[in-house]
């Protein structure tokens, strides 16, 4: 029982952390990502409130897929990253 208590402390000081610090980068990246992705459709914006130009869509458009490419792109890069540490 000791030993096995021992071996666990071990692991989490060193792949543990490991993991614990790409889990905690992944979701600073993914946020800070979000957060850029939601301001381009703001820069886009003409100015006209009522009616969605064909500039805003394509913003709108470009964001979503930078949301959603970017989130996915950290996730696969950070779960390789875990697979890898040993």
């Amino acid at each position: 029982m000791r030993e096995d208590f021992g071996e666990m402390l071990f692991w989490l000081r060193t792949s543990g952390l490991r993991i614990l610090v790409i889990g905690i980068g992944s979701i600073l990246a993914v946020r800070l990502l979000r957060g850029a992705a939601d301001r381009i459709p703001g820069l886009m914006a003409t100015g006209e409130k009522l009616a969605i130009t064909e500039r805003e869509k394509r913003a709108r458009t470009v964001a979503s897929l930078l949301r959603t490419v970017g989130t996915t792109l950290v996730l696969i890069v950070a779960v390789m990253r875990t697979m890898w540490t040993g």
